[in-house]
């Protein structure tokens, strides 16, 4: 696997652990544990290794059920603006029947870096490629409407976006409840606006 760097193996498990089996947390968590406090066991390391591919249903790349959302070129660009000395993932929160989507862009440890993960309330959809292709979880229910939100969003980011905060009066990006008009008028508030290098407050 890729994606991580070697000297700490345990950072792209513990990127994905929220993905895990509740059944598997413990045991993840002592793995992490071990690898942090010295090098790992070979067993250990072919667990986490393991544990990190269950937890995104990883598959063979042949086998992966794929979609074309569309040129991801605007959106990227928007997330990579963002992950420059982010402390938290980049994310962009968006609307579908009432539930929250989550689409946010995995770190460099993470199994598959810098492509965007895509999360329907707790349940991980799939990640979108940086060629605009999603490939869809082989373990969750593909909801109505989700490629069609996708598409959208691949087209026009910021306008996909802001549906979901006209609808909430929440911040498009972090989530936060919006109170200032100027906020209210572009969806984000002037934080997330200068994270994501957008205009914030002109008239």
């Amino acid at each position: 696997m890729s994606g991580y760097t070697a000297n700490y193996p345990e950072q792209k498990l513990e990127a994905v652990l929220d993905r895990l089996p509740e059944k598997d947390l413990a045991f993840a968590r002592d793995l992490i544990a071990a690898a942090k406090r010295g090098s790992p066991s070979p067993k250990q390391l072919e667990w986490i290794d393991r544990l990190a591919l269950r937890a995104v249903g990883e598959a063979p790349a042949s086998s992966r059920e794929t979609f074309a959302v569309g040129d991801m070129s605007g959106a990227i660009a928007l997330f990579d603006k963002a992950a420059v000395n982010a402390r938290k993932p980049p994310a962009v929160v968006l609307r579908l029947d009432g539930q929250k989507v989550r689409l946010s862009r995995a770190s460099q440890f993470a199994v598959a870096p810098d492509t965007i993960n895509v999360k329907v309330g707790e349940v991980w959809q799939g990640r979108i490629l940086r060629d605009g292709k999603f490939e869809k979880s082989p373990r969750a229910d593909f909801p109505v409407g989700l490629l069609a939100l996708l598409e959208k969003f691949a087209k026009e980011p910021i306008v996909a976006a802001q549906e979901y905060a006209r609808e909430t009066g929440c911040c498009c990006f972090c989530a936060k409840e919006l109170t200032d008009e100027r906020s209210k008028a572009v969806s984000y508030g002037p934080v997330c606006a200068r994270k994501y290098g957008l205009p914030w407050g002109d008239k």
